[in-house]
């Protein structure tokens, strides 16, 4: 039972990790696409998946707002530029186009990839542990059967209760009256 609950649970989790953003409160899972109406999940200290609690969670640029467990808003950070910020960013040098990923994405997308093969193979064990289980419980109903069919059978010969037994009964009972004294 509790390798099962633990299946469904893990099963459940790799579902819903189709998506995941890191928020400064916690990180929110969900299916599809995160936008307005998606549904978003949060792990709980039990480690259960359950529906983000309402309020306000910030990622980097973007803040969702959550109302019953899906996103109402998502808000934009307004980028306010400085004379400074300007000058310090002209300063640094430009980064190399060859150090960084083509694509964000791509990187982000492996890493899910990777993630969900890791959730798979442990689903296969947990399949794998289930499926020997149930093939060792079938072994043991099967002697169980086997057993309660023995004891259904008749003995081989009854035992025998004619006069012969009731006389030496009653020739016990006669002796220890009188010892009794």
């Amino acid at each position: 039972m509790k390798i099962t609950k633990n299946l469904k649970f893990k099963l459940r989790n790799l579902l819903l990790t189709c998506g995941s953003v890191e928020t400064d409160k916690a990180t929110l899972l969900y299916e599809g696409e995160l936008e307005v109406g998606t549904e978003v999940f949060v792990e709980n200290e039990n480690g259960e998946i359950v529906p983000a609690e309402d309020g306000e969670y910030v990622d980097g640029d973007k803040t969702y707002v959550v109302a019953e467990g899906k996103v109402a808003e998502i808000k934009e950070k307004e980028e306010e530029t400085t004379e400074t910020e300007t000058i310090e960013t002209e300063e640094e040098p430009e980064a190399d186009p060859a150090d960084e990923p083509e694509n964000a994405e791509e990187e982000s997308e492996a890493d899910r990839i990777a993630r969900l093969e890791g959730a798979v193979e442990e689903l296969r064990e947990g399949i794998e542990t289930l499926t020997n289980a149930i093939a060792a419980l079938a072994e043991r109903v099967g002697k169980v059967e086997e057993k309660l069919a023995a004891l259904d059978k008749p003995a081989a010969e009854p035992a025998e209760q004619g006069e012969e037994t009731e006389e030496k009964f009653t020739s016990k009972l006669n002796y220890l009256r009188k010892n009794k004294k």
